[in-house]
């Protein structure tokens, strides 16, 4: 008796199965992936969440201020890179000739070394920059002096230079020099999209659910959300926002008690 077969092909796949041992719905299965291989995909079937209106315009790096310039250095980094450039501070010295030299006051002698080891990827990123940055040194502090390994372009080892704390201290106190300061790397805030968030409360809340962010305030290591009623512009009261992530007692955005019933029925079905 003759083996039939049946030959399902799509783009860069050819198949064979055997009909005696598939069924009719395997057949039917393997019918219905070969269609879908084959049929163009519509994207405009999908749902991004992002409206370009909220999407903060770029600004030119000419027009970028020096915190701004800092976040665009830092972002270049992987995760692990960052969280040691965090504990660094930075500032820039202006040279006669135009040119500027970035130097990195590093915490310890561990991070400056590990720091010099990507020395090509600093100077590289340096001149996505600043153009005018020529140089960069890695300093730590030693005794009263500063250490500093300076590089040149290329990332490529130029010299070592021991430094006078006093020069800095002269150079902070100048306003002419206000450049020179060092400078803080700055963090991600906590929390940066909690100012217009909108949440609704499992419990009621002086008799309302609905609830939306109008301030936040930060004290210490904690950011508080001041919460106003959306029907009712006299109820406000302050949070602890990481209370928010509480889904037993907050959920995100505005939800009707049948949606609030059918999130806490697919919880439980977890």
């Amino acid at each position: 008796m003759t083996n039939h077969s049946l030959i399902v092909q799509a783009p860069g796949l050819i198949r064979g199965v055997n009909s005696k041992s598939k069924t009719c719905a395997e057949l039917a299965e393997v019918s219905k992936i070969s269609n879908r291989m084959t049929e163009s995909y519509n994207f405009e079937d999908e749902e991004f969440n992002f409206i370009d209106d909220e999407l903060p315009p770029r600004k030119p790096i000419r027009d970028m201020t020096d915190t701004e310039l800092l976040q665009r250095f830092k972002n270049f980094f992987t995760s692990s890179d960052r969280a040691m450039l965090q504990d660094c501070l930075f500032r820039i010295i202006n040279r006669e000739d135009g040119t500027g030299v970035l130097e990195i006051l590093c915490p310890n002698a561990v991070v400056q070394h590990r720091l010099s080891r990507k020395s090509l990827k600093i100077s590289n990123t340096i001149s996505t920059c600043w153009s005018h940055v020529k140089l960069f040194s890695l300093c730590i502090k030693e005794n009263d002096q500063l250490l500093c390994k300076r590089f040149k372009h290329g990332g490529h080892l130029l010299k070592i230079v021991k430094l006078n704390l006093s020069i800095f201290a002269i150079a902070s106190a100048s306003s002419l020099l206000s450049r020179c300061n060092f400078r803080i790397m700055p963090k991600k805030p906590k929390f940066p999209y909690l100012l217009g968030s909108k949440w609704t409360s499992q419990q009621k809340i002086d008799g309302w659910r609905h609830f939306q962010v109008i301030n936040r305030k930060n004290q210490g290591k904690w950011v508080y959300a001041e919460m106003v009623a959306s029907c009712d512009s006299q109820v406000t009261f302050w949070i602890n926002a990481k209370l928010l992530q509480d889904r037993s007692t907050w959920q995100p955005g505005w939800q009707s008690l049948q949606e609030m019933a059918q999130i806490k029925k697919d919880e439980n079905a977890c």
